[in-house]
């Protein structure tokens, strides 16, 4: 299922609602200069392995992955290059959701 997203779509944008059906996500601060956190309702249900984000580049190519393992996980982009990244969430593997995380110096 996908999410919803909610954003201030200009650079001065600090922080992206998400929904994901019932539940929300927060994803800030965003634009970034280098931590992304990446924070669950805490209604979701975390306990199997199938809790995991991944960053992707606007040429397809996976840049970032690693596990959703609490509800709030912080990510160091300060060794990526500044630019445009989707974001997929897959959360329980049932809600997947795909937004734009921006990097810049």
């Amino acid at each position: 299922m996908w999410g919803e997203l909610i954003y201030n779509d200009s650079l001065s944008a600090t922080h992206e609602l998400i929904r994901l059906q019932d539940h929300q996500v927060s994803v800030f601060p965003n634009p970034t200069t280098g931590i992304v956190n990446i924070q669950l309702d805490r209604q979701l249900n975390l306990t199997g392995d199938l809790n995991q984000y991944t960053l992707t580049s606007l040429d397809g190519r996976t840049q970032f992955q690693g596990q959703l393992k609490d509800y709030k996980t912080s990510v160091d982009l300060r060794n990526a290059v500044p630019g445009i990244y989707v974001l997929t969430l897959q959360v329980e593997n049932k809600y997947q959701y795909n937004g734009k995380v921006v990097i810049i110096r």
